[in-house]
């Protein structure tokens, strides 16, 4: 059974990342087209919205087993997919908005400010959710040990956690609303 419930799953995650990788490499391409005509909205939308799709059903697929929230691993995925599906549902949209008509969607300064909080903060959560997990899959592996009891998963694995999230979202909002001078005036036509 447990061979079996591997193999399915196997393959349904190599499906999901052919379908990822084709849908990069579309919209890699229509990004130039996006200029000249309505073929390029088109296409962006329709990769953004099977992504978000995705996104949704890897989610859910990962909350439904009580096995995959208890293991460490999966915990860093979860939180990527989460980021993800905030960069597809909301900053996506507002940037493409902006390269189709070249001015900004709500053309306030609480909505251009939410949107850079919202962008580069959740772009440093992709990147150091990324670093992290890359080092702490290389103690999993090589020095198991270290998150035998609870006191160290605690100090090694949930901590960093809520350092990262709270380190990239106090500097996101003390570098865009407190630290920027008071004569700024957002662009909101190109």
């Amino acid at each position: 059974y447990h061979i079996k419930h591997y193999i399915h799953y196997k393959q349904m995650t190599k499906t999901v990342l052919n379908l990822y990788l084709l849908l990069l490499k579309i919209s890699s391409r229509s990004f130039f087209i996006m200029k000249n005509g309505v073929e390029g909205l088109v296409c962006l939308v329709f990769i953004q919205f099977f992504s978000f799709i995705c996104a949704i059903y890897i989610l859910i697929h990962y909350i439904k087993k009580k096995s995959t929230l208890r293991s460490l691993p999966n915990h860093l995925i979860i939180c990527l997919i989460i980021v993800s599906t905030w960069m597809i549902s909301i900053d996506l949209i507002s940037t493409e908005f902006y390269y189709w008509n070249e001015s900004v969607p709500i053309q306030t300064t609480w909505a251009c400010r939410f949107y850079n909080i919202s962008f580069f903060s959740m772009s440093a959560l992709n990147r150091m959710f990324m670093a992290f997990m890359s080092i702490e899959r290389h103690f999993l592996v090589f020095r198991p040990q270290l998150y035998r009891n609870q006191r160290s998963r605690y100090i090694l694995h949930y901590v960093p956690i809520i350092i990262i999230i709270l380190w990239s979202l106090i500097y996101s909002i003390i570098t865009d609303v407190i630290l920027t001078c008071d004569q700024l005036r957002y662009r909101y036509k190109n």
